[in-house]
């Protein structure tokens, strides 16, 4: 009898075993959970022009070389305007973060470094070096780059991005179609009336919980008796599905018909037994 697999390794076959279903086109709003099918590109410069990082004052860092200093405050830009003036020697605009950064400027310095001086000029406290608090043009990401590969789980933090580049619609992989079967004579069904010497069939809901936690709803196969012929049945449907998630019938007992039916049913079993307690007569193929 072949050792008992430890469960990483058991891991590392079932993930090396599966194969990827087809492809389907989903929306944005429909998508969370699913799987990427296809590289997403990005379609703009983000952000599309040098931003400030920080509210404050956007200027000439060569400005600051004495500090402190006062600048005249030419103009105010907040996010979504742009910028109507070029900054020269001796000036400044009041900026929001978010916003261009305007035509002269190569720095933005905090509000918390400055001074009020009068309605239209600051007093700035403190020199600061060229790019300092500017998020640069594309810095995010450039027009044309991959910015979500195949293979990427499609979180809400991926929404985001999908969102950011308007990816209203794209390809996914189908999820698996699952069905799950509860095996034995001792259980007892969720519509079948209370019998004190069987046992409720709970195995089959935790399953099903655990696969709809996936985003998958999956077929309750029911319960099949302890007879090959009955199981065999039940096996052969389930058979049909991508995914047949089997509880019972896998150890040893003389009425453990699950393994020898499923391989008669053409089923390569990569394993049984592993070195954990409960869990050890788990087998997969």
């Amino acid at each position: 009898m072949e050792k008992p697999l430890q469960a990483t390794e058991a891991q590392h076959l079932i993930l090396h075993s599966v194969i990827a279903l087809g492809v389907e086109t989903v929306q944005l709003d429909q998508s969370v959970g699913r799987v990427l099918a296809q590289e997403i590109h990005a379609n703009r410069d983000l952000p599309p022009y040098d931003v400030s990082a920080m509210d404050g004052f956007a200027l000439r860092s060569a400005d600051l070389a004495g500090v402190p200093v006062v600048l005249e405050i030419i103009e105010d830009i907040k996010a979504g305007d742009l910028p109507g003036k070029i900054l020269q020697t001796g000036q400044c605009a009041r900026i929001m973060t978010g916003a261009p950064v305007p035509v002269g400027a190569d720095a933005v310095i905090r509000v918390e470094e400055t001074q009020e001086a009068g309605a239209t000029a600051v007093r700035i406290n403190k020199a600061v070096k060229p790019g300092n608090d500017i998020r640069l043009r594309g810095e995010n990401m450039k027009d044309g780059d991959v910015v979500l590969t195949a293979g990427t789980e499609i979180t809400p933090g991926i929404i985001g991005v999908l969102a950011t580049v308007k990816a209203a619609r794209f390809s996914v992989f189908r999820r698996p179609r699952v069905a799950i079967l509860s095996t034995g004579n001792e259980l007892e069904g969720m519509d079948e009336a209370v019998d004190l010497n069987k046992i409720p069939n709970a195995n089959s809901y935790a399953l099903m919980a655990q696969v709809q936690a996936l985003g998958i709803e999956p077929v309750l196969l029911g319960i099949a008796r302890d007879d090959p012929a009955e199981l065999e049945q039940y096996l052969k449907r389930g058979l049909e599905y991508d995914v047949l998630l089997v509880s019972g019938g896998t150890s040893v007992g003389v009425h453990d018909y699950v393994r020898p039916t499923i391989e008669k049913l053409g089923v390569e079993m990569k394993f049984w037994r592993l070195a954990i307690r409960p869990g050890h007569p788990l087998a997969f193929g």
